[in-house]
């Protein structure tokens, strides 16, 4: 028989809960949840809810509450103690109680969720100030690790933006300590900031914070997503997922990368994740990959953040999920939230009046005078244990050693990433790196891992354990993202000829390693194996296995500078290696021509095999946009290249465009005339392997006052050839002046005359011009042949790249017999300029059977001129040209003598 429930005596006592509970949160409305959102700022917004409210009204309220505009890359985190996680990210389509369970207040803080690429992207300064005061906080608490001389250069960044300009009659000694940047925080790295701090003059805070920005998006782990894992065997690991792809951590290196245009797929069943990736040229199937998780919900966490991160950087609309399938497997999550590419464009095109922002100082510190310790002055920084539990292990597990350590002493402490001069080895000290008692200050891109072996001591033994030699220095190196080290080696034994370092590309781990390898460098080690009887394939073999290896560490043993005055193309050239006809037989001297022939066949096989490796890759990355992402985020103009001539007041009016100017190291100067000025660089590119270097003079299209100016480059030049890419008048806007006469009219330039002696129009794609040039005061003439290109639209790019090709060789054929320089232009002379110079840049790489990387390309005339191919659609035009006269066999590898 069942108890009723009957009321309880007078006698009795009640207590409420519940109701104590809500008086002391101040909601005495049962219907209401109170939630508490700590800013960024240390600050506290508070608001009350309707109990079924979902998250996206939170959300709402907070970006109102902060005037958010682009707040697609913002989110709300809570502490979960049964996540693996520990931190949850809110989500705007459930309720808020069924998400943050107990009583509340809830408390949530607002961070950011998915970092831009490129903080340039971002269209306010307030959205930017919120990802400024993000990095700090991660820098602070040490869950995003930096390089030494990284971490001052941005703490020196918050000081000009709350501090404002360096005067030293305010900023006495010892100033930096007043703030906090980095854990453990020491008096040399304060002096380094300080130093910094110096050198920016001028800067507002909003200046101050992009620049701040910029430095902070090329850490390694700036927008990495780490998530706990152990690989088969049990190896603890961590996954990190970013803009790029799948990362894959172990023991303070990086270890595997995976490109989200080589996933194919990601699942996971119970514990298990799965990424399938797709097969490379030599193989017929994809490779699956799989990694034990701690939890269930640790492995559908890890799953959900790939397909969150993969829909919002990579795709420009979410795919919609298939709803009509009567039966379906697995999981029907699919990101419903905006992409990185739509809430940028929708902030372009909804522009309000720049917002105002409330800067919030940084705390400040005290100094006790009886210990000489630093105290806080004002309430510690307490984020409800935010990052014990997966960040901190990492960077406790994973951060460079040196990563806030105190660097050894430098004259320079300016230089981020220093010309570190390398010496001889010796038994204590190898390469000429002196490594502190605890840390060591390396630069970015060298290896924190030892060797094969896992052996932490001495440095001075090479990889096999043994002391090197007089004379020979260990180089360090892991592979990149793509699994290579970024350099060639020529010679083997089956060649008979030393194993050099014959090309080194740039920003790759061998151009940034520590002690600097340079090309002319001969190998003797390998990891501790010796070079000594190995062929040239077995060498290469050697390198790639290493990538490929568990480890991934790659050891060199170099005695430097061997062939760095003769270089690696001439090795083959010395006298020791070259034997006087005389000393064969006239059969022996046959034998001898039929195995260097066959050498060479060899090579030129093995040539044109990396030749079409380089290709079918340059084909993968158009496909899946990876190509376009990089170029976007390639330098325009050359970091310290000074253009201090073009902005001179007199030489202001002689630029066609303010932001396209020439650098001082590179431009062309006149001889003759008032000014030695004119908006032109030289550009070189170098062929290796036909021994050739095709010289541009690249300039802007001539100004009404600058033509005398550009004739005279032409003559001083001894230029015969000159490529014009533009109309004069585009869509009624000047791009060039007419330099040149029409007809039997003669035009004088100074001592000039120009005579236009022939006109063609070859077809309706471009128009030959041959002109007579005569000096009147030496009585010299020249021939100079203008080529004009006129079937390029204005703000686009050909549909059909079959007449630029057919172009592209016509100017080779001219170019023919000439050694002097071929001037092109356009209108600003980067955008068309540097596509026709790409253009002709890969015809003869393919021609030398040369691998070609258009990025590297693209960098090394950048390097040259600013801004060179201007466009992504120019860049993805020529990678389509030049794959078509590759597919089409236009262009052909030639056989070598």
């Amino acid at each position: 028989m069942s108890r009723k429930f009957r009321p309880v005596p007078h006698s009795s006592g009640m207590y409420s809960v519940r109701g104590s509970e809500l008086a002391r949160t101040g909601n005495s409305n049962p219907q209401k949840i109170r939630c508490v959102v700590e800013l960024l700022d240390d600050s506290e917004f508070i608001i009350d809810l309707e109990k079924d409210a979902k998250g996206e009204l939170l959300l709402k309220e907070v970006f109102k509450h902060l005037d958010l505009q682009e707040k697609e890359f913002f989110g709300l985190h809570y502490f979960a103690p049964d996540s693996p996680d520990n931190m949850v990210w809110l989500k705007d389509d459930k309720l808020i109680r069924k998400q943050r369970k107990g009583p509340t207040p809830y408390i949530f803080y607002f961070g950011v969720k998915f970092f831009v690429s490129d903080p340039a992207k971002l269209s306010e300064d307030l959205t930017r100030y919120y990802f400024y005061l993000q990095i700090k906080r991660d820098l602070l608490t040490g869950r995003l690790p930096s390089f030494y001389d990284t971490a001052a250069e941005l703490a020196s960044y918050v000081l000009q933006a709350e501090l404002g300009d360096y005067d030293p009659k305010l900023h006495l000694d010892g100033y930096v300590g007043e703030f906090r940047f980095i854990p453990d925080q020491t008096e040399d790295f304060e002096e380094r900031a300080s130093e910094f701090h110096k050198h920016h003059v001028g800067q507002t805070p909003a200046d101050a914070e992009f620049n701040y920005l910029e430095v902070a998006k090329n850490l390694d782990l700036y927008g990495v997503s780490l998530h706990c894992a152990q690989d088969t065997q049990g190896t603890d690991l961590y996954i990190g997922i970013s803009a790029l792809g799948l990362t894959v951590y172990h023991n303070k290196c990086k270890i595997n990368f995976f490109p989200w245009s080589k996933v194919v797929k990601v699942c996971f069943k119970r514990k298990r994740f799965y990424i399938q990736i797709r097969p490379d040229w030599n193989e017929w199937k994809d490779n699956t990959i799989a990694f034990q998780m701690q939890t269930y919900r640790a492995t559908k966490n890890l799953w959900k953040t790939c397909v969150e991160y993969h829909s919002f950087y990579r795709t420009h609309c979410p795919k919609p999920m298939n709803n009509r399938r009567l039966f379906r497997m697995g999981s029907k999550y699919r990101y419903k939230g905006k992409t990185e590419y739509q809430a940028i464009e929708e902030s372009r095109s909804h522009v309000r009046p720049e917002p105002k922002i409330v800067r919030t100082l940084s705390r400040r510190y005290s100094k006790r005078s009886d210990s000489g310790t630093w105290s806080r002055s004002l309430r510690r920084l307490d984020l409800d244990r935010e990052f014990e539990k997966d960040t901190s292990a990492f960077i406790e597990k994973h951060a460079p050693p040196f990563h806030y350590s105190s660097a050894p002493n430098s004259t320079d402490k300016l230089n981020r990433i220093g010309n570190v001069k390398r010496s001889h080895s010796t038994s204590a000290n190898v390469g000429g790196l002196v490594k502190p008692s605890h840390e060591s200050h390396k630069k970015e891109g060298s290896c924190d891992s030892l060797d094969s072996k896992g052996s932490e001591g001495d440095e001075s033994k090479v990889g096999n354990g043994t002391t090197p030699q007089e004379g020979l220095i260990n180089v360090r190196m892991e592979p990149d993202e793509l699994g290579r080290f970024g350099f060639n080696v020529q010679g083997g034994f089956d060649i008979e000829l030393p194993v050099i370092i014959s090309k080194i590309a740039r920003a790759t781990p061998a151009d940034l390693c520590m002690p600097q390898l340079q090309e002319g460098d001969e190998i003797i080690y390998i990891n501790g194996q010796a070079m000594k009887g190995l062929t040239h394939q077995e060498i290469v073999d050697l390198i790639r296995s290493i990538s490929c290896s568990k480890n991934q560490v790659l050891i060199l043993t170099i005695r430097p500078n061997v062939f760095a005055s003769q270089g690696a193309r001439s090795l083959a050239e010395s006298p020791e290696n070259v034997i006087s006809p005389e000393q064969y037989s006239a059969a022996e001297l046959q034998h001898e021509k039929q195995k260097i022939a066959a050498k060479q066949e060899k090579v030129d096989s093995r040539d044109e095999e990396a030749l079409r490796v380089s290709m079918e890759q340059l084909r993968e990355n158009l496909e899946s946009g990876d190509l376009l992402m990089y170029f976007q985020e390639l330098y325009r103009k050359k970091p310290g290249m000074s253009m201090d001539e073009a902005r001179k007041p007199e030489n202001l009016p002689k630029n066609r465009y303010r932001d396209i100017l020439p650098y001082d190291d590179t431009r062309v100067k006149l001889i003759k005339g008032n000014s030695d000025y004119i908006n032109a660089n030289y550009v070189n590119m170098d062929i290796p392997s036909r021994g050739i270097v095709l010289t541009y003079i690249a300039a802007q299209g001539p100004l009404e006052k600058t033509c005398k100016d550009f004739w005279q480059m032409i003559w001083e030049k001894e230029s015969t050839l000159v490529i014009m890419l533009t109309t004069t008048v585009e869509r009624g806007r000047v791009k060039c002046h007419q330099y040149w006469p029409e007809g039997e009219d003669t035009w004088t330039f100074g001592n000039l005359e120009i005579i236009c002696t022939k006109i063609r129009d070859f077809s309706p794609s471009y128009v030959y011009r041959e002109m007579y040039v005569t000096d009147n005061k030496s009585l010299r003439s020249r021939v100079v042949v203008q080529l004009q290109y006129l079937a390029w639209p204005d703000h686009d790019v050909p549909e059909d790249a079959t007449d630029f090709l057919e172009f592209i060789h016509s100017v080779r054929h001219y170019r023919e017999g000439t050694s002097t320089p071929v001037v092109v232009h356009c209108s600003a002379g980067v955008g068309r300029s540097g596509v026709l110079m790409f253009s002709e840049t890969a015809f003869n790489m393919i021609e030398g059977a040369e691998p070609i990387y258009p990025l590297e390309i693209v960098r090394k005339m950048r390097d040259q001129r600013g801004s060179l191919i201007q466009t992504p659609g120019q860049f993805l035009f020529v990678c389509e040209a030049t794959l078509k006269a590759y597919d089409e066999e236009v262009v052909r590898p030639l056989p070598r003598s």
